[in-house]
């Protein structure tokens, strides 16, 4: 209740009193009532009497009360209402209104009831304008989206667009119109629904949906808001790229030629090919459009730009550790990616035979460590290369194991010799015969030795030094102790002895000449 009290005559006081009641959501009304009291400010207790009082109320604009009639007042009466009067307001479009009432007496026979007052009322805020929330926060396309409305007035309904993606700011435009909503809304997208929405997000698996909303009192626009923010994701199993075949093959007509099939590689030689056919190019699906493949296999890696043609993506050589025999399988993975970087896997085995480069070793030693006559032996081993049980590699036995050799200090290497090798089938072990060459023992010798199976050639150096005897007894009566003679006699000399290194007699060291 609100007041505001005024003086009339020396001893009558009035009040204006206003008060509120009947608030009405639906309608954004509520009643406004006032009346005005008069009342004696002292003690007397004899009669204020006037014959005619005009009493005008009014609210607003309006006036309610506008009559005349006399007032009889006793100090006993205490306050007395003179006057009365009530209006409906309409509340302000957010439901609030303030509004000015005013109240005035006239006394129209004397002087005792005349008086004014006016008061700005302030009426309570009606709840206008609904919000709203999604059901949950998170939504996959397709399931059933549900907002929740907590309206003011059960006459209110609701009505809306559901965006997705969000337009900026308020928007009265979407992809789903709805109406007539009251507590909530709920909507499970058709499959044209459902498809129109995968459109929206070509190149994503989700996006941020809104709804811009209005709140309806039949007709008439309560206020408008938003609800949001909810994200609603792709199903990534209806939208997966349709994909499910490719084939490979060895491309290396080296190595199909030693294995008699391109579905095997050899390790580290073969060269993986992967092709896919116009007939099995992947599909995207629902709105979205091919980007690229990525291949993945014995730790090769690569990817190529998506394409309805065929195309043949060469990877590499594939490899396999050589203990892993004597083959080992590998997950050969071709992966089709949309623009939703959404993909499908198709993966087959392939089959890699361990391979390592064909081993050789060599040795070449003078007879008594210093002889023209010198032993020469060589041997090594290969890879097998098994396939289908059926070994697949060998090294030629005629002229599989080469050697050749200069004198140290010549540019000009001799012609490489063919071995005779014995080959071991079952373990790839090649052995030799040894032989032997006649080396001046005054010069030392460079030589290397070879082997060669069906993909690679291994190999390797050695040096035969110079002939250094442990004890040399020269038919021209020298000797020597620990290397060859290097000063020859004098005229008439019947011996001479040479030590390469410190002499002893009975314990104790020569003197050496450094004449």
């Amino acid at each position: 209740m609100a007041s505001v009290e005024f003086q009339l005559s020396t001893y009558m006081r009035a009040r204006l009193e206003t008060w509120e009641t009947d608030t009405s959501i639906a309608n954004n009304t509520s009643i406004v009532h006032a009346r005005i009291k008069v009342w004696r400010t002292n003690s007397w207790s004899g009669q204020t009497y006037s014959s005619s009082v005009t009493r005008k109320i009014q609210i607003g604009s309006q006036v309610v009360c506008d009559w005349a009639g006399e007032i009889n007042h006793y100090a006993s009466y205490g306050e007395i209402e003179v006057a009365s009067g009530q209006r409906t307001v309409t509340h302000n479009s957010d439901g609030a209104r303030t509004i000015t009432v005013q109240a005035w007496l006239t006394d129209n026979a004397g002087s005792l009831f005349t008086g004014s007052g006016s008061l700005d009322m302030t009426l309570g805020t009606i709840p206008r304008g609904s919000s709203g929330t999604f059901s949950k926060s998170t939504y996959t396309i397709g399931e059933e989206i549900k907002i929740n409305f907590d309206r003011k007035s059960s006459s209110f309904t609701h009505a809306g667009y559901i965006q997705y993606p969000d337009r900026s700011g308020w928007v009265w435009a979407g992809e789903k119109y709805f109406s007539g909503a009251g507590t909530s809304w709920s909507w499970t997208p058709t499959q044209a629904e459902k498809e129109m929405l995968y459109g929206r997000v070509p190149n994503a698996q989700s996006a941020t949906m809104w709804a811009d909303c209005k709140t309806m009192n039949g007709s008439t626009e309560i206020n408008q808001f938003s609800v949001g923010a909810a994200t609603m994701k792709v199903n990534p199993d209806e939208c997966r790229p349709l994909f499910s075949d490719f084939t490979f093959a060895d491309a290396n007509s080296t190595t199909t030629a030693i294995t008699g099939n391109n579905q095997v590689m050899i390790s580290g030689k073969s060269t993986l090919a992967v092709t896919i056919s116009a007939a099995n190019a992947a599909t995207a699906r629902l709105s979205a459009t091919m980007t690229k493949y990525t291949f993945q296999a014995a730790g090769l890696t690569a990817e190529e730009a998506y394409t309805t043609s065929s195309i043949t993506k060469t990877l590499g050589s594939p490899t396999v550790d050589a203990s892993e025999t004597p083959s080992a399988t590998r997950d050969l993975v071709v992966t089709a990616l949309d623009s939703r970087s959404i993909s499908t896997a198709v993966t087959k085995q392939i089959t890699i035979v361990p391979y390592s480069s064909p081993k050789i070793s060599a040795t070449a030693t003078r007879v008594n460590g210093f002889e023209n006559s010198t032993t020469v032996n060589i041997s090594g081993s290969f890879s097998r290369i098994e396939v289908g049980g059926t070994a697949k590699n060998t090294v030629n036995t005629s002229n599989g194991v080469q050697y050749r050799y200069r004198q140290q200090g010549s540019s000009t290497w001799g012609s490489w010799t063919n071995r005779a090798a014995t080959i071991d089938a079952a373990t790839g072990k090649v052995t030799t015969a040894a032989f032997t060459l006649n080396l001046d023992n005054q010069a030392a010798f460079e030589f290397e030795f070879r082997i060669t199976d069906k993909l690679e050639t291994t190999t390797v150096s050695l040096t035969v030094p110079v002939g250094q005897p442990a004890f040399y007894i020269g038919t021209d009566g020298r000797i020597s102790v620990g290397a060859m003679p290097t000063i020859s006699k004098l005229t008439g000399e019947h011996g001479l002895l040479e030590v390469a290194g410190r002499a002893f007699a009975n314990g104790n060291q020569l003197l050496e000449d450094k004449a």
